[in-house]
């Protein structure tokens, strides 16, 4: 029993030794933000390897709290410190606890690396980029519709403004009158009760034949992911140009793919931007199809990416009518706005 015990002795004095304790007063206490992990079983398992799923790390002064969102599931977990050392270096830590050891790198004072030993595997959490967030503060402000136009509300993605040469393609709807404060002149409002919505030349809801003359279409719909799948929407999109050479093509290749089977083909595409459309970062796409003989018509696509969702915005008009469509499709652009920002 003596044995064992100045063994534990000498084994604490070597520790302490080559170690260097940090006092809980100088621990530092910070939000480590991670968007995947690297997971290794030490016994052979199929566990193993790269995890898509992400969260965050807050490391306190005597506890470190583990936030992890695993398929749309959030999980927590506590981990109480027992001994913060290091080595050669103090931007180097060694966190211990009861339930394992975390390993903690430090550049300017900021957590660049977190890694996790336990008895059975190792995590390491991969830091989350950190993308610049936009100038402006979304929603953009906007004012009173023009003029004879409606402002519609689009369920779970916001508003945009309806021209009275252009109406809702059949849908839910209720078109309600509302006041604006300060203000003796009243105007209408539209609720739109689905999550997609179609703007149409006004007549064709009931066939008139000089409305099914013309071309145009306003269509705003959600593709839905799933939490984390895409930037929020007030991040900016940072794309290298090989990246968005790829991304060009994926596009084209989709476009394609729609059209396979069908009288719709591509008759020209424009190289893929990264534009920003009332404040708001987005993917704009934009290419001429054509169906059957009939006139060509320019299509130009605007996704934005809202954390878990992308927000779908296209606008198409008959090239020959483009006069007639300009200023009203361009007001209509002006006019959209996402207030579901996630």
């Amino acid at each position: 029993m003596k044995l064992n015990y100045l063994f534990l002795i000498m084994l604490t004095l070597i520790l302490g030794s080559c170690a260097n304790q940090v006092k809980n007063e100088d621990r530092t206490e910070q939000e480590y933000k991670f968007d995947s992990v690297m997971y290794i079983e030490y016994k052979k398992s199929d566990d193993s390897g790269n995890k898509d799923v992400f969260g965050k790390i807050i490391f306190k002064k005597n506890s470190i709290s583990v936030e992890m969102n695993v398929d749309g599931q959030i999980e927590n977990e506590e981990f109480t410190i027992r001994t913060v050392t290091y080595n050669n270096s103090p931007n180097e830590l060694k966190y211990r606890t009861y339930k394992g050891d975390f390993t903690v790198k430090l550049e300017n004072d900021s957590i660049s690396e977190v890694t996790l030993y336990t008895g059975s595997f190792l995590t390491t959490f991969n830091k989350k980029k950190e993308i610049p967030s936009t100038k402006n503060k979304l929603p953009l402000e906007i004012g009173k519709p023009i003029k004879d136009w409606k402002r519609i509300e689009i369920k779970d993605i916001g508003t945009i403004d309806l021209s009275p040469i252009l109406e809702i393609q059949a849908g839910k709807y209720r078109i309600k009158n509302q006041e604006y404060k300060d203000s003796i002149e009243n105007i209408w409002k539209v609720d739109f009760l689905e999550s997609k919505l179609t703007l149409q030349p006004k007549g064709i809801n009931e066939h008139n034949e000089t409305s099914l003359s013309k071309y145009c279409r306003v269509m705003v719909e959600t593709i839905e992911g799933n939490p984390n799948d895409f930037q929020r929407l007030n991040e900016q999109i940072i794309v290298p140009s090989t990246e968005l050479s790829e991304l060009n093509n994926q596009f084209k290749n989709q476009v394609q793919q729609g059209f396979y089977n069908t009288p719709l083909k591509l008759i020209e595409w424009y190289p893929l931007s990264i534009n920003e459309i009332n404040g708001m970062p987005c993917i704009h796409a934009s290419y001429k199809r054509q169906f059957k003989d009939q006139p060509y018509v320019m299509v130009d696509l605007y996704r934005f990416m809202n954390y878990d969702r992308i927000v779908s915005l296209t606008i198409s008009y008959r090239i020959s009518e483009k006069d007639y469509w300009s200023s009203t499709l361009n007001n209509t652009l002006k006019s959209f706005r996402i207030t579901n920002i996630k």
